[in-house]
């Protein structure tokens, strides 16, 4: 079991690669990553022997952050409604933003069997149930009318959800690169909400 200055050193090592890829892209190799964090390369392999398994890494902090977020949510609301869910979309983008190296990984491999891969497509489909409950909440909270549960409307609004959630990163980076997260995520976000503007009562 490695001891805490071995914790430390791979926490170090994951957060920082974090900031290479978003900021120069998923090409770079370890042998580069080894360069721009100015360690050796053999020290970014004793903790991490491949690339997948760094960003299997990278995925579970990601995932962490992400449970931390909703923990506080519920603590902080726990009769929430519309308006307090704008806050936590904006957090949840927020981390998004932050980890958006993994989530282009993910989105990259497609059906990859890496682990990061299968983590953050499994979080990804475990948030579903998630999302149904949220809507059933504000629906009992009367912020939302009951109809966005008939099965057709569900089925098409949580489509439009989940895939506008999932690619809104991706879009970011292709179609708005010059563009910073505090310009574009005001835009983004209203997408998000006016997904339920048919729904608002």
């Amino acid at each position: 079991m490695p001891g805490k200055q071995g914790i430390r050193s791979k926490q170090w090592l994951t957060e920082q690669s974090v900031h290479v890829f978003n900021t120069f892209g998923l090409d770079i190799t370890m042998n580069q990553l080894a360069d721009y964090l100015g360690v050796s390369r053999g020290r970014i392999s004793h903790f991490f022997a491949t690339r997948d398994a760094l960003f299997e890494a990278i995925s579970q902090v990601y995932q962490y952050r992400l449970q931390r977020i909703m923990i506080a949510f519920e603590l902080e609301y726990a009769n929430y409604n519309f308006e307090n869910v704008k806050h936590l979309f904006g957090n949840i983008m927020d981390n998004q933003y932050d980890y958006r190296c993994v989530i282009l990984y993910a989105a990259g491999a497609g059906n990859s069997k890496s682990v990061a891969s299968r983590q953050i497509q499994d979080a990804y489909r475990l948030s579903k149930t998630e999302i149904r409950l949220l809507i059933s909440k504000l629906v009992a909270a009367n912020d939302l009318k009951a109809e966005i549960l008939d099965q057709q409307n569900y089925d098409i609004f949580e489509f439009q959800f989940v895939n506008l959630f999932t690619s809104w990163v991706i879009s970011k980076e292709i179609y708005y690169p010059n563009n910073t997260y505090p310009e574009m995520k005001p835009l983004f976000h209203k997408g998000l909400l006016n997904l339920f503007e048919p729904y608002l009562t």
